[in-house]
């Protein structure tokens, strides 16, 4: 489905966008929202139309339509928290974001143009995440709780195969990732005023930047399989509590003390990168080595065994 809609929007976009003579109206930006509301929208249909089909209503009750307020609670408690921590950390990145254009050009340009090829490789650590959440989701399920810690060791391997192929990508490939964003220099000398001399310098600092992005985004992907995983046993509230001190003490606190203060060098900000996603890492490694989701597992499970005894 994922597939099929983005395929959808793929089509529809270079219509919508530039518009078809006599046909469909050039709608720029706002043909693309369109696009990809009609991709969105047909994955919506036709999942739904599954979910509701004859079999799963007999078997699973899906097409049971009364509210559940204490099911509906479950789910918001469980589902709330990273909606929190996700708008806390969108804040963070962007008061990062604001106090590298206070330094210098070179600083946003440098730290704007490693985000995007950072989103692009995100993928990983969001499919991996989502796989994570599943498998361990069905593992406590079935009871088999001593099966949740391969889960750990197989996605670490994982990780560890795609750091070769982000090896590859951001320093075997670095001068054509960076070219990319440098196709029209005149625009960006309008905008920053770049001149020959920083434009070397700010393609070298990418080069860095694209460098520590391989320990950067390992570190993240650890920590996006732990909570996938601490997601599945609802320890989502302590997600929450420790991704926004994460970031906003061991990015942004950095961030202003050792690089806007003395105006430091946009090489400093990356090792304060890989410094808060390793702690961040380190916090959620910590609490599934704490082994409290077990204990709380076990003990709803008991307490449901004294209710039916």
């Amino acid at each position: 489905m994922a597939l099929l809609g983005n395929a959808i929007n793929i089509v529809l976009d270079p219509l919508f966008i530039f518009g078809v003579k006599g046909w469909i109206p050039e709608m720029g930006l706002k043909g693309a929202a369109i696009a990809t509301g009609i991709g969105i929208g047909i994955q919506v249909i036709i999942l739904g139309a599954l979910f509701l089909r004859s079999d799963n209503r007999s078997h699973f009750g899906t097409g049971n339509w009364k509210f559940q307020p204490s099911a509906f609670w479950r789910c918001l408690k469980v589902g709330l928290p990273p909606g929190v921590f996700f708008l806390f950390e969108l804040i963070a990145w962007a008061i990062f974001y604001k106090m590298m254009e206070k330094i210098s050009p070179k600083h946003i340009i440098v730290s704007s143009v490693t985000q995007s090829i950072l989103i692009l490789l995100l993928f990983f650590a969001m499919a991996i995440e989502k796989g994570a959440a599943a498998v361990t989701g069905n593992l406590i399920g079935s009871k088999q709780l001593h099966e949740v810690k391969r889960v750990f060791k197989s996605g670490t391997i994982l990780t560890l195969f795609f750091a070769v192929v982000l090896v590859a990508v951001l320093i075997g490939c670095a001068d054509l990732l960076i070219e990319w964003f440098f196709r029209n220099p005149a625009a960006l000398e309008g905008n920053f005023f770049l001149t020959d001399e920083l434009m070397i310098s700010t393609k070298s600092a990418i080069k860095f930047a694209l460098a520590t992005l391989v320990f950067y985004l390992t570190f993240e992907n650890i920590r996006y399989m732990l909570s996938g995983m601490l997601t599945a046993t609802g320890d989502t509230i302590f997600l929450m509590i420790a991704g926004i001190a994460s970031i906003w003490v061991c990015l942004l606190v950095p961030t202003y003390i050792f690089m806007v203060i003395p105006k430091a060098p946009i090489e400093t900000a990356f090792y304060i990168w890989i410094f808060y996603s390793a702690t961040a890492m380190a916090i959620l490694y910590w609490r599934f080595k704490k082994n409290k989701w077990r204990k709380k597992h076990l003990i709803e499970t008991c307490e449901k065994r004294e209710y039916l005894t």
